[in-house]
């Protein structure tokens, strides 16, 4: 007989697995997703409510056992890899990088720069732009770079039209100059 937790803890995770696999296609076929804040706490509501329903399945079939072992498994691994930060947390991070969202680096009438994730050994400074729409939801506008090292944000500029942004920034290395890139909305 599964209690009333249970059950909730189960509609829970189902909804929440659900909604991040959705989104997780529909960010792979179109330029639509959830915003990283929202497709974060879904994902953060997924491993936490399999870690809590691990306990609940302990004694119950096999699938059922190894399907849910997998959440606190993941919780373990990506707490070890923040403690540890050193080889062995390097590892582990690169395991587990699709968890990790991407760092909002800068904001301005709702078009959102962000570093996206790609793991300890990434290039340098590759943005990702994207436009807010409704509450929720973001458009990808594209990636850029900066040539010469990292933005200073508070040198930045975005001038919006109906068909491209133009971003104009100084970079760390070369302050001095300003640079300018085209995006195409």
């Amino acid at each position: 007989m599964k209690t009333t937790i249970q059950q909730t803890l189960l509609r829970t995770h189902v909804i929440a697995l659900t909604i991040a696999i959705v989104n997780a296609v529909f960010k792979f076929i179109t330029i639509y997703s959830l915003t990283g804040n929202v497709e974060f706490i879904v994902e953060m509501i997924t491993v936490i409510s399999g870690a809590i329903l691990f306990f609940f399945y302990l004694k119950s079939s096999e699938n059922d056992r190894f399907y849910f072992l997998i959440y606190p498994l993941v919780t373990f691994l990506l707490i070890v890899a923040f403690v540890t930060r050193g080889i062995i947390g390097l590892l582990i991070l690169i395991l587990l990088f699709p968890l990790i969202p991407d760092t909002k680096e800068y904001e301005q009438d709702g078009i959102i720069m962000y570093t996206p994730y790609q793991g300890p050994m990434a290039e340098c400074c590759r943005y990702q732009v994207k436009e807010r729409k409704l509450l929720f939801f973001e458009k990808d506008l594209g990636v850029f770079g900066s040539r010469n090292g990292p933005i200073q944000y508070e040198k930045m500029h975005i001038e919006q039209s109906d068909k491209e942004l133009i971003v104009t920034f100084a970079t760390s290395f070369h302050q001095d100059s300003i640079q300018t890139d085209i995006i195409k909305r």
